[in-house]
């Protein structure tokens, strides 16, 4: 019986097969095999991975040595093509013509595979290992290991050892990281153009991190080359400046940076803080900053000018109220200004006195008034308490049989004017009247003025008339 485990899969005719057909079936294993130096064409179905597999004893595009493969519609991304059987072991020159500017990797088992960007050709050989297959360059041009070039002027999604000639003449654009890499994966983006400064190029991800960060690559220098090397989780970054001049900058090194902005946009740069960035200085000192409405005066005074005018000092959110404290001028005594706790429920605001320069008067302290107008409140009186701080001077009607109670302490006097004692009963508390006939109280009339005082712990009284 006839077996086909060739490498160009011709019918093996066994002995005695095939009476009156032998013939036949060489003729078409000639014609194969001389397909097996011709020219074919495959076409990729559909933007997914695709297998061509070279059929038994019939004619197929699959078996030429040089394999020109297209797509159907654009590629999105890098896709395989699977070259079967996983047994064939063969050389092919293989072009790939698809559309959409993506590059295929050819495989024929789990083995390693080619990747051949879009508009290019590439020699290679299957090694015909069953289903753990690989695909070897079999291109005498590129040593194994090295790169191959591409020109660009536009989106480019690059593959393994792909060298990409980005040229931003005409704008900025994106070249994009091969997806899934695996350890020692390589791409270089070189500056064809030397305008990376002024149109940049775009570094995608795609998928994978960038020196441990989760964002693109902004490549903003003229003339620079970026190498990517695949870590095994991340992909790092080797750069190198072109021949334009100039000196390189260095971690370490003392220099003077001129005409140039330092941008921090799209990726984190270890030990550089970004202008959009969230980070905590410590241990640095800065000469003379620019800070978002804050200045400083020819005599080093700092100069607040918010755009509403308020500086505001938060409280900690849960007991701890916004503070101001100015020090001594040896810094070992100092006077906080602090809000009313939250409890009060206060908001207003409090004026600095006018005039000459002064001392504010507190409610501990003991201070001497100066040319100060004292307008005191008049309290309508609703209860009998005596108590001062209703204010200086109390009204009170009586309609009935009343007690005033004493609620003063000393120091503390108040004048109280009464209407219809004379018709009630009116009792005061213990005092002291203070009168020409006396410490007798008074004879009330329809209308009365008292004044009432307390000395350490003695209430004292004096009936100043009536205003009947």
């Amino acid at each position: 019986m006839a077996t086909y485990v060739n490498n160009l899969r011709l019918k093996e005719i066994t002995t005695g097969d095939e009476d009156g057909t032998w013939g036949t079936s060489t003729n078409t294993n000639l014609e194969l095999i001389t397909d097996g130096f011709s020219y074919g064409t495959k076409q990729m179905s559909a933007d997914a991975n695709e297998t061509f597999t070279m059929p038994d004893a019939t004619a197929d595009a699959t078996r030429g040595f040089y394999l020109k493969i297209t797509s159907a519609g654009s590629l999105s991304t890098t896709r395989e093509v699977t070259l079967g059987p996983n047994t064939v072991s063969k050389v092919w020159m293989i072009e790939n013509s698809t559309t959409g500017g993506q590059s295929i990797t050819i495989k024929q088992g789990s083995g390693a595979g080619i990747t051949i960007p879009t508009t290019e050709k590439a020699m290679v050989v299957t090694d015909g290992l069953g289903s753990g297959a690989a695909v070897v360059n079999a291109n005498p041009t590129v040593a194994a290991g090295g790169l191959s070039y591409v020109a660009k002027t536009a989106n480019y999604t690059a593959s393994n050892l792909e060298g990409v000639l980005a040229n931003t003449s005409g704008g900025a654009f994106t070249v994009t990281l091969p997806a899934s890499p695996t350890v020692g994966d390589q791409v270089v983006i070189a500056d064809a153009g030397n305008v990376f400064g002024t149109n940049n190029c775009i570094a995608g991800r795609n998928g994978s991190t960038i020196e441990g960060t989760a964002a693109d690559l902004n490549l903003n220098i003229n003339g620079v080359s970026v190498q990517f090397v695949y870590s095994g989780s991340t992909w790092e970054v080797y750069a190198q400046v072109g021949g334009n001049g100039g000196d390189v900058v260095t971690l370490t090194g003392t220099q003077t940076l001129t005409n140039k902005t330092i941008s921090y946009a799209d990726n984190t740069l270890t030990g550089v803080v970004g202008v959009t960035a969230t980070q905590t200085l410590t241990n640095k000192t800065l000469t003379s900053p620019v800070l978002g409405g804050i200045t400083t005066t020819a005599s080093g005074n700092l100069v607040v000018d918010p755009a509403t005018q308020i500086v505001e000092v938060k409280g900690d959110g849960s007991s701890v109220e916004g503070q101001i404290k100015l020090n001594c001028h040896a810094n070992s005594h100092g006077q906080t200004l602090k809000s009313q706790p939250h409890s009060a429920n206060v908001t207003n605001t409090s004026l600095l006195p006018a005039g000459a320069s002064s001392t504010l008067v507190s409610l501990v302290s003991t201070d001497t008034l100066t040319n100060k107008t004292m307008v005191d409140t008049v309290y309508a009186l609703s209860g009998l308490a005596l108590l001062a701080t209703n204010g200086g001077v109390q009204t009170k009607t009586v309609g009935g049989a009343i007690t005033f109670t004493d609620s003063l302490v000393s120091g503390d006097a108040i004048v109280l004017m009464l209407e219809a004692g004379a018709s009630y009963t009116v009792t005061w508390p213990t005092m002291t009247w203070v009168t020409s006939a006396g410490n007798v109280a008074p004879t009330l009339t329809a209308k009365d003025t008292i004044v009432l005082w307390k000395v350490g712990s003695v209430l004292y009284g004096a009936y100043t008339g009536s205003y009947v």
